[in-house]
């Protein structure tokens, strides 16, 4: 929605996961347009190629480091992450997306307030969950408070957002919170969620 993507545009969505965000773009610039989703687990890539085959979309789907981006220099007009920088170092997700950006491309990310059930939730699956490959980054995560966290600790609001991004070059911010209430489909409880959207 925010991103407004168009057909014929290049799109690169950064720790897609099992590509959700990815094919919903790819469903939005098709034909002309290219998407890309980079993930640093090869689990969730090989979750994306498997609906992307089913929902009959056209998106490539590779195994990158949302903080370094082994991608060439200005070759996307959008870049969108749906939940996937919170586990990275703001500094260095941002200065790679900002250099595979075209000039005058846009980004559009979103990400759980750190308080939030859904953040909570996954953090808690970090510390449970066996992986093939446990990185460095991967252990600190597990080992470190939630509200330690990179983006959790200094960038928890709209307005420190806004100025993380425009410290890194993005021009015309618009952020925003939003508030979601979700009941869990095995349970009758019911959640109220905060979700930054920007």
């Amino acid at each position: 929605e925010l991103a407004a993507l168009q057909s014929g545009e290049s799109v690169l969505d950064v720790g897609t996961g099992p590509g959700v965000a990815a094919l919903l773009a790819a469903s939005k610039v098709a034909p002309a347009g290219s998407v890309v989703g980079v993930d640093i687990a090869e689990a969730m890539l090989e979750i994306a190629r498997r609906n992307a085959e089913k929902q009959g979309l056209n998106a490539e789907f590779k195994r990158a480091d949302a903080e370094t981006l082994d991608l060439p220099e200005n070759s996307f007009d959008v870049v969108l992450s749906s939940f996937g920088l919170s586990t990275t170092d703001p500094d260095k997700s941002l200065s790679a997306i900002q250099r595979v950006l075209k000039a005058g491309g846009r980004f559009a990310f979103s990400q759980w307030i750190p308080t939030s059930r859904p953040a909570k939730m996954m953090f808690e699956l970090l510390q449970k969950r066996q992986v093939a490959e446990a990185t460095p980054r991967l252990e600190w995560l597990r080992n470190a408070d939630l509200i330690d966290r990179p983006w959790n600790r200094n960038y928890n609001t709209s307005e420190t957002v806004t100025t993380l991004l425009m410290a890194h070059g993005f021009n015309n911010v618009q952020a925003e919170m939003r508030s979601y209430t979700f009941t869990h489909t095995n349970r009758s409880e019911e959640h109220t969620s905060e979700l930054q959207s920007h």
